[in-house]
């Protein structure tokens, strides 16, 4: 807007618009607001109509020639509350080709539309901005009363500042309406409307930038740098897109200059209404939240704005307070939804799990915790509970139980010394702990210890794993509140959880003890008690013996609560029902006694009684019980719940028959086994001897035991000195002895005892006595020397054919020398000569005669070849085994390199378990893998790629170790002969060989102690098992 703009303006109707603002806060209701407005908005030049709408009011001045407002109106209700409209909803007014509608809205709401009918567009085109202004100001303005309408705690003041505002804003009207009347009375009007202007620009509430069209601002009022905190010099000639702005939108988003409301007006040529900025107040340090509007001003016959007029409007305060609201509304909310999810479930780890998925929502954070023990001096520590986004695994996914270390150990050490929760990592006073924070990819956490009021405390707290964050104080506020419910939640819970423990316990106990047991019911007889000793009595023992039927009366006043398993089997019962039908069966004189002693033992106040009974079952046999009645901790005044067990005895009644009848039996076994007892009381110096052992010893029964050392001279000197030592010892030290001592009786007999002795000790360990054995081992003792002397015979001769045979040996050794040297000279000879014949008379030989020779030298070298594998065969039977560590697969290995060198063209796959150590002897293990490879590479030639393979695997615990191939194999009928010597399954022209080396395996894995086994099947290849235990002789 220039200047030529401004001076065609009317400054009383510009002062009428701008005093119109005052006025909405005197105006009572919306009814009078819409008459007001209408009124005034009538006399802006250019206007002939103006309907005004707020809510259920509206008012008009004026004529519209149409009548699309009769529907709006019948569908309006009374009264003078403010009322909203929907976002969307639209008058039809502003559809007419001569009308213009400005929408009285705020971010929140909508509450109506001015409406103008323009007879001159021109004069209403300069008053449109300032309409605008006021349109904005009397949305905000309503939305400040609805807002005041819900703030109940402020009402009486804002009543009263409303009545003091309307009493000053009327005598401000009364003298700016004489003024206006003076003004238009001076010559000066345009220049005193000038400085009007000026003056309500300069000093209205509202922030006013007029900007041309490069944005360039041309006039801000003192408003506008206050609200921007941005001094005039810094705002004049500057453009938005000074970088030294900081603006951002309500999200916290840089606001960039592109989406300023001026740039969108001049871009779009169109109104931006009521954008919300945020700008930085860099001396206060805060944002000022500012409601911005901007209008396009056009040239005439232009298409793009010359000018834009944006206005600022401060609501920091307004956005504060609701912020505080929502802020109180979602701690409550939050707090609703904790206590939802702690009272929505009984079950400890269900409950825990809901108020953390609450706090997951509630925080947006990634992770939600509970950790246990929050103790710096424990050693490990877990998460039992937690909850987290699926991008974030934690401690509980991977089922871990951490070691503690330092850094957890200090961040444990500050939440217990800490009242409230505290913020860890950047921008924060306490740093991450490094390995758990890099290990579970948190940038930042808040936490807090918990006390439960059992155990240890507990650690709750929240993770933010994609970005670093600080939380705010009133959402620490939230987080130590939830931790305080939480803490109380688990102790309630934890309380019940060990109380339903109990209850279960109680019940496995209850059902499962192998004791009957009854859970009875004797109020009713409490009360005929003190109902008795109302009336004087006092000797209930002698009341139930004059009246037999009181005791009946007791027994039907009981009510059986329950009877568990084992009370069915003691009364041979097949249901509780039966027991209880057949209840009165069971009872015998003697359990009548026993139920009368319990009665009397209740009524004298005890709360246990024992006695002994006999009960009899539904099958009517008879049972010996022993009964316990204990009234349980907490009913002894009201005796509701009693507990009598009925401890079957029957079987120790019979024992203890039964032991009598086995001490008389046990009497004869010593007589017969020729074994005396005696038994030493230190305390009393008391001996006791078992008839036996009288009769062993040669003293008369009929005597006291004699003293120890008296008892001494019953043995050969040699004898006595022993059995003095051991005792001496058995006396200190408590070791027993067993020794076999010789006797020196007085007919003179020879005799021989073995003689044990142990300690007895008291519950201290304090030695209170002996007691032993002498066992009559005289025939033994003969038998032993007896066999002593076949012993000593057989030893010498023993040793005398041990001296044969090392002589057969050695004659068995040089003969095979002689028979190797013997058999090789003619054998080398007609290999020789058959060779000599070949080579020197080829040329005169048929070549059937040279067959011939070829194989008798084929002949005589397999010979010499077997003789070899004899004397091998022969010389690992006498060979001596030097066991040590031995390492199989090494060995195949170096065997299979070897193979493949002498044979490099064939294509063989060696399988090689690595690591194979046994103890054995390395030499001989060698031939058994050289035989056993050798035999497998052989058998595989005639395929043209084979798989060789060693290894070792558990059968019934044992290792056994195997080599396996896919060569010719063998037919399992014949699979004995695979280990004789010269036996053989193929021909030599199959398969050249002596037959020797299976046996000689054999030979070698016998001395070792172990076994060997072959399987196969023809054309399937071979395996060939044997053992080799770890303990060789």
């Amino acid at each position: 807007m220039n200047k030529a703009d401004i001076k065609g303006i009317d400054a009383s109707v510009l002062g009428q618009i701008m005093a119109a603002q005052n006025m909405i806060f005197v105006l009572p209701s919306t009814k009078r607001i819409t008459e007001f407005f209408a009124k005034l908005l009538t006399t802006v030049p250019g206007v002939e109509a103006c309907r005004v709408c707020l809510g259920n009011s509206f008012s008009q001045e004026g004529t519209f020639n149409n009548k699309v407002c009769d529907e709006c109106e019948n569908s309006l209700g009374t009264g003078d509350e403010i009322f909203t409209i929907s976002k969307k909803s639209k008058c039809k007014l502003e559809d007419l080709p001569d009308a213009y509608g400005f929408t009285l809205e705020t971010i929140d709401h909508r509450f109506g539309f001015f409406i103008f009918r323009i007879g001159q567009a021109d004069f209403f085109e300069l008053y449109k901005p300032f309409i605008n202004n006021l349109g904005n100001f009397v949305a905000l303005s309503l939305e400040n009363r609805l807002q005041k309408s819900n703030l109940q705690n402020t009402r009486d003041e804002l009543e009263y500042r409303v009545k003091e505002r309307t009493r000053e804003l009327t005598e401000v009207n009364v003298h700016l309406e004489k003024e206006v009347d003076v003004r238009k009375r001076t010559q000066k009007k345009l220049q005193q409307s000038e400085e009007q202007f000026r003056f309500l620009f300069e000093t209205m509430a509202q922030g006013v930038v007029v900007q041309d069209a490069k944005s360039k601002i041309l006039e801000a009022n003192d408003a506008a740098c206050e609200i921007l905190g941005l001094s005039r010099d810094q705002l004049l000639g500057k453009s938005t897109y000074d970088p030294q702005w900081k603006l951002i939108h309500e999200d916290g988003s840089p606001l960039y200059p592109e989406e300023m409301p001026s740039n969108i007006a001049l871009r779009t040529c169109k109104p931006v209404v009521e954008v919300l900025i945020g700008a930085y107040i860099p001396d206060k340090n805060i944002y000022h939240w500012i409601l911005t509007s901007s209008t396009p001003k056009f040239n005439d016959g232009e298409s793009k704005p010359s000018l834009t007029l944006t206005t600022f409007t401060n609501i920091t305060e307004h956005k504060l307070v609701e912020q505080e609201r929502l802020d109180h509304l979602r701690f409550f909310e939050c707090l609703d939804q904790i206590n939802r999810a702690i009272q929505g479930s009984y079950n400890y780890e269900q409950m825990m799990s809901d108020v953390l998925d609450v706090v997951l929502s509630a925080f947006n954070c990634d992770r939600a915790f509970l950790m246990y023990p929050c103790d710096p001096k424990t050693a490990l520590w877990k998460i039992p509970m937690e909850r987290n986004k699926p991008e974030y695994p934690g401690v509980s996914d991977l089922k871990l139980e951490i070691p503690m270390d330092r850094d957890v150990a200090e961040t444990l050490r500050i939440l217990l010394s800490s009242d409230g929760p505290v913020q860890f990592g950047p921008g924060t006073s306490y740093p991450l702990p490094e390995d758990v924070s890099e290990h579970f990819g948190f940038k930042c956490f808040m936490s807090t210890a918990i006390y439960p009021k059992t155990g240890k405390p507990w650690q709750f707290g929240i993770h933010q794993c994609s970005h670093a964050r600080n939380w705010t104080a009133e959402e620490e506020r939230l987080f130590q509140e939830i931790g305080r419910r939480v803490a109380d939640s688990m102790s309630s819970l934890i309380a019940y959880r060990d109380l339903q423990e109990s209850e279960q316990r109680y019940r496995m106990v209850f059902e499962n003890s192998p004791v009957s047991i009854w859970e009875e019911d004797f109020s009713e007889v409490k009360f005929l008690f003190d109902k008795l000793k109302k009336e004087g009595i006092t000797n209930i023992e002698r009341y139930f013996s004059q009246h037999l039927e009181t005791v009946q009366q007791c027994i039907d006043l009981i009510k059986i609560v329950d009877v568990n398993l084992s009370a069915l089997a003691l009364h041979e019962a097949s249901s509780k029902k039966e027991l209880m039908t057949n209840l009165a069966s069971t009872f015998t004189l003697d359990s009548s006694d026993t139920f009368r002693e319990e009665l009397i033992s209740l009524w004298n106040g005890h709360t246990e009684m024992t006695a002994d009974a006999t009960v009899k079952t539904l099958s009517g046999n008879f049972r010996d019980v022993t009964v316990y009645v204990s009234v349980c901790p907490g009913y002894e005044g009201s005796l509701k719940k009693v507990l009598v067990s009925l401890v079957d005895i029957t079987k120790r009644k019979q024992a203890e028959s039964a032991l009598i009848q086995s001490e008389a039996g046990l009497k004869e076994a010593q007589r017969l086994g020729r074994l005396g007892s005696w038994d030493w009381d230190a305390i009393t110096d008391t001996i006791t001897w078992s008839k036996e052992y009288y009769r062993i010893y040669g003293f008369d029964p009929a005597q006291h035991p004699p003293g120890y050392e008296e008892h001494l001279k019953a043995y050969t000197p040699e004898s006595a000195a022993r059995l003095d030592v051991a005792v001496k010892e058995n006396m200190e030290s408590g070791k027993p002895y067993v020794l076999d001592l010789e006797l020196a009786r007085t007919d003179g007999t020879q005799r021989w005892v073995t003689a044990r002795s142990e300690t007895k000790r008291d519950s201290n360990g304090n030695v209170v006595g002996l007691r032993g054995t002498a066992q009559d081992i005289t025939e033994r003792k003969l038998g032993e020397e007896e066999i002593r002397k076949l012993n000593q015979e057989l030893e010498s001769r023993v040793i005398e054919r041990t001296t044969q045979l090392e002589a057969v040996n050695k004659e068995l050794e040089a003969f095979s020398f002689s028979v190797s040297h013997d058999l090789r000279a003619p054998l080398r000879s007609i290999d020789g000569f058959s060779q000599a014949l070949l080579e020197d008379y080829h040329d005169k030989i048929e070549e059937e005669g040279k067959n011939y020779l070829q194989r008798i030298r084929s002949a005589a070298q397999r010979m010499a070849q077997l003789i070899d594998d004899l004397l091998s065969l022969s010389r690992i039977g006498r060979s001596e085994i030097n066991i040590q560590q031995v390492d199989l697969s090494k060995i195949v290995q170096q065997i299979a390199d070897d193979l493949h060198a002498n044979e490099p063209d064939r294509k063989v796959n060696f399988i090689i378990q690595k690591s194979i150590i046994v103890q054995g002897d390395s030499h001989l293990l060698r031939i058994v893998l050289e035989n056993l490879i050798g035999n497998a590479w052989k058998f595989t030639s005639k395929h043209p790629t084979a798989r060789i393979e060693f290894g070792v695997k558990l059968q019934k615990e044992i290792s056994v170790y195997f080599v396996r191939d896919d060569g010719a194999g063998f037919d399992m009928r014949y699979t004995q002969k695979l280990f004789g010597a010269f036996q053989r399954l193929h021909t030599i022209s199959e398969f050249p060989g002596t037959g020797i080396g299976l046996a000689t395996v054999q030979r070698i894995i016998h001395r070792h102690a172990g076994k060997v086994w072959a399987e196969g099947e023809v054309e399937k290849g071979g395996s060939f098992y044997f053992t080799i235990p770890q303990s060789v002789i």
